[in-house]
């Protein structure tokens, strides 16, 4: 069939940057927003429509405009397969490197372009091919999406307990006391163990803590070596059945992640009984979204971005362009990566500004509230002296002999924010829990990617004194069971405490 009409030749181009976001819909089901959908196609739509102009421009005639451009978008839209592919080792090593990849990608495209200039052909038969492949195309993808919607596809991405199974049968708490809860999370906080074992650094706040009654737990540690999973498997208070040591997690993993995260047990634990939800973690929670830090905004679009020729040579390379034209390239890379450490600083400041005012104003609360705050301390970089000011030399080297330089200043914020806690809400009966997600993060290479990991930080104030049911080797999974235990009389049972490995790829 020639193509007669000049918008039927757009409308199947279209099709092209429409099945492609179905795909990644359908692969990513749940996981990915209308808004980004809308957003991004939005984009991509313009990206295929100056594709399409163009190439009629150059070729005049529709079919072979339409053959052209279908290799134009499948060279953009699968830019990421190919690097996939060759980044596995499928290809010689240098078919991976950009300055080989992108000049030969260029002499192959201008090499096809020429030829189908040239041709006699007419190009109809393989235009009628590229049509039919676009119409059948958009047909699977929209009827896989469809059955996605009517199976329920959604829960199989949450790798915690998505129909809350765990708490179906647990009623809320009738004429218990209900104190005040302040969960506060340090990223990459190791344990005094570790401390003491890899950098003969002997930790003054556990010492500190106790002496304001706080229950330190000498051997804790998270169940999972990266924050998503910890923090998933803590608010769930379940292991991750998909997850066993040494399990190879991706980029798709982080936003299931956080997945789980947006609607867990803790949080609707808490609902149930009446309290108030303030989140300033740094994920969104299902009609609680963060006033904190956002630090995985971006995993949703990459998740599809990251497949198409501009959003993979953006994340692999584009470091290198915003300087080039520079003349002095290396002196405005260093400038720009000081105000990125300035804007950091600033956002870190922020944000404890933020939890000392929420403190002050539930002095005067007469709800119970449950407030979840996140700190990128001591994670990487570890660009803080022990007095809170900022060592611009040391840039975004994660030297981890800046670790408990870094991780002192960390302590001056834990002191202040738990002062503030306890002085604002003296009266109140409250909950403190201080706690790394998990330890310091070593390399896989390393011997103690395996045993030191997953053993973080934690300490637990009450204000009764009562720290029975809390023990010194408790993992993160069993943290919200024996709160509930305690003050709810939920009769959660325990859950043997395990932590597990996993590789990021």
């Amino acid at each position: 069939m020639k193509i007669k009409r000049n918008w039927l030749y757009y409308l199947l181009l279209l099709m092209f940057p429409f099945s492609f976001l179905l795909h990644n819909v359908n692969e990513n089901f749940g996981l990915i927003g209308i808004p980004l959908i809308l957003h991004l196609f939005l984009i991509y739509a313009i990206i295929t429509l100056s594709i399409a102009v163009v190439s009629r421009f150059v070729f005049k005639s529709d079919p072979k405009a339409l053959s052209y451009a279908f290799v134009l978008l499948v060279v953009y839209f699968l830019f990421g397969v190919y690097k996939d592919f060759a980044k596995q080792g499928q290809l010689p090593p240098l078919f991976n490197s950009y300055k080989f990849v992108l000049p030969l990608l260029l002499a192959i495209l201008l090499l096809i372009g020429i030829i189908i200039k040239r041709s006699k052909h007419n190009f109809i038969r393989l235009s009628q091919a590229i049509q039919l492949f676009l119409v059948v195309n958009v047909l699977w993808e929209t009827g896989w999406c469809l059955y996605n919607m009517a199976t329920g596809a959604q829960s199989k991405k949450d790798f915690g307990d998505y129909y809350h199974s765990v708490i179906r049968d647990v009623q809320p708490a009738a004429g218990s006391a209900k104190p005040v809860v302040f969960w506060i999370v340090f990223d990459e906080y190791a344990n005094s163990s570790t401390l003491q074992k890899v950098w003969g650094f002997s930790n003054p706040l556990d010492s500190a803590l106790i002496r304001k009654g706080f229950f330190v737990a000498d051997s804790s540690r998270s169940n999972y070596n990266f924050t998503h999973y910890s923090i998933a498997s803590t608010l769930d208070m379940t292991y991750l059945p998909d997850l066993k040591n040494h399990s190879v997690v991706r980029l798709k993993d982080l936003q299931r992640g956080a997945f789980s995260i947006y609607s867990n047990n803790v949080v609707e634990l808490f609902r149930k009984n009446g309290y108030a939800i303030k989140n300033y973690s740094i994920f969104p929670l299902e009609n609680y979204p963060t006033q904190g830090m956002k630090q995985f905004e971006y995993v949703p679009e990459l998740l599809i971005n990251f497949q198409t020729f501009g959003g993979r040579v953006r994340k692999d390379i584009g470091w290198n362009f915003p300087n080039m034209l520079k003349a002095d390239k290396h002196l405005a890379d260093s400038l720009t990566v000081v105000k990125s450490m300035v804007d950091l600083d600033s956002a870190n400041k922020a944000l404890l500004s933020g939890c000392l005012n929420a403190v002050k104003k539930e002095a005067t609360s007469d709800t119970p509230s449950f407030y979840l705050f996140h700190f990128m301390l001591p994670h990487e970089p570890y660009m803080y002296r022990p007095d809170g000011s900022v060592a611009f030399e040391r840039g975004y080297t994660a030297l981890a002999d800046y670790y408990t330089s870094h991780l002192q200043y960390t302590n001056r914020i834990i002191v202040q924010l738990t002062d503030s806690i306890l002085s604002a809400c003296r009266a109140k009966n409250k909950v403190i829990i201080l706690q790394g997600d998990h330890g310091f993060r070593f390399k896989e290479t390393d011997p103690l990617y395996d045993m030191e990991s997953c053993k973080n930080f934690y300490a637990v104030y009450c204000s009764d004194g009562n720290y029975t049911p809390w023990y010194g080797s408790l993992s993160m999974v069993n943290s919200f069971r024996i709160f509930f235990n305690k003050y709810f009389q939920t009769r959660l049972p325990l859950l043997p405490d395990t932590s597990y490995n996993l590789y990021y790829r």
